[in-house]
């Protein structure tokens, strides 16, 4: 990444962060076509692609970090004996909603990883 330009690290940044092509160039100060020139770029497209893994990464963390919290919030409003039924009703959809969503995921993945294990051996 180091050997882009100024303007290319601000266009690199700003489409990694989910802007548009227009915007990128309007905050980089260069055209649309400019942008997307260096969109058509390898080196450009290359770092695109890592920066926006890395953000991604970062984002995941965040989530996680996020998600003990939200899981610490819930139980506690369940175990609250002051709080009304329907706040206990809806943190038990809530949780029980998430349960789904992490088990969906799971299986998901273990029939990608057969998948891929099938395909890798033929």
């Amino acid at each position: 990444m180091s050997k882009l330009t100024y303007r290319k690290r601000i266009a690199l940044e700003h489409l990694a962060g989910g802007s548009s092509v227009v915007e990128t160039a309007q905050v980089a100060g260069v055209t649309r076509k400019t942008v997307h020139s260096w969109l058509n770029d390898q080196d450009f497209k290359r770092s695109l692609e890592e920066r926006s893994k890395r953000l991604a990464s970062l984002v995941s963390a965040r989530i996680t970090g996020l998600a003990d919290k939200a899981l610490t919030a819930l139980e506690l409003a369940l175990e609250d004996r002051y709080a009304s039924r329907s706040v206990k009703v809806r943190a038990s959809q809530v949780a029980l909603q998430h349960y789904r969503y992490s088990r969906e995921f799971e299986e998901f993945e273990e029939r990608l990883s057969k998948l891929e294990a099938e395909v890798y051996e033929e």
